[in-house]
């Protein structure tokens, strides 16, 4: 698998110094002392009810350099599904929408498959929304930022086209959407078990193994970090490796 197959491209170099987070509510690691954490917690087996999502393979139907979507986006899921008490049916905010409409380096057109990062879909997020997967399905192609690409309504037998006359498009307040008040980064292990705990499952990028490299969705799993290429990943567990 290729380094782009993977998705990840950081924006660490053009960021803006101004929207490099937007924090407005106290922070975990300043409401729990250390001794506070619990020896484990996992968000999938909390008395007995699940509070994380399903996964999604980036890679299906095609190969798509899209972890960075959809580690991002299972993570806000999980945060959702938290924030519902795992009430039915679950969110999951759709990938494809995402994909569609995130821009790229100073405002150039969304890079989809080419590859981003988390900071990217959450800055997007805090000024636009998203609909649920249901909208607008996961093609893993590269579309168009336009309302057939953000939501659209079409006869079952056409469900799965990137692009289908039988489709109609759907124009927001039509259709639920989602987005974010504030985000942020997390450094340090305490930090993120904290974060993780009070908050729910966070995105990191991490260099992991390279027998682990063609793992094609997000996961909850515990890494070792050591020299390869960087995917993107939700950490679930707040005793997994620190990124």
């Amino acid at each position: 698998m290729s380094k782009a197959s993977h998705g990840h491209v950081s924006s660490l170099l053009w960021r803006s110094e101004s929207r490099l987070q937007v924090v407005h509510s106290a922070l975990p690691s300043g409401l729990l002392s250390d001794s506070e954490l619990p020896f484990a917690y996992d968000w999938r087996a909390v008395n007995g009810h699940s509070f994380v999502t399903a996964d999604a393979n980036q890679h299906l139907p095609q190969p798509c350099g899209s972890s960075w979507v959809h580690a991002t986006a299972a993570a806000l899921d999980d945060r959702i599904k938290i924030a519902r008490r795992a009430k039915a049916p679950d969110v999951q905010l759709s990938r494809q929408a995402l994909l569609n409409c995130v821009p790229g380096p100073r405002a150039s057109p969304p890079p989809g498959c080419n590859g981003g990062d988390a900071w990217m879909v959450h800055e997007y997020l805090e000024h636009s929304v998203v609909p649920d997967q249901t909208c607008q399905p996961y093609t893993a192609r590269n579309g168009a930022c336009e309302p057939m690409g953000q939501c659209r309504s079409c006869p079952p037998w056409a469900a799965g086209a990137s692009a289908s006359p039988a489709c109609l498009s759907l124009a927001a307040p039509s259709y639920v959407g989602y987005g974010v008040a504030e985000y942020g980064s997390v450094r340090g292990e305490l930090a993120m078990m904290k974060e993780i705990l009070l908050r729910g499952p966070i995105v990191c990028s991490l260099v992991p193994r390279p027998a682990l490299q063609p793992s094609p969705s997000p996961s909850p799993l515990t890494l070792t970090p050591t020299l390869a290429p960087t995917p993107t990943l939700t950490l679930t567990l707040p005793r997994s490796a620190p990124c």
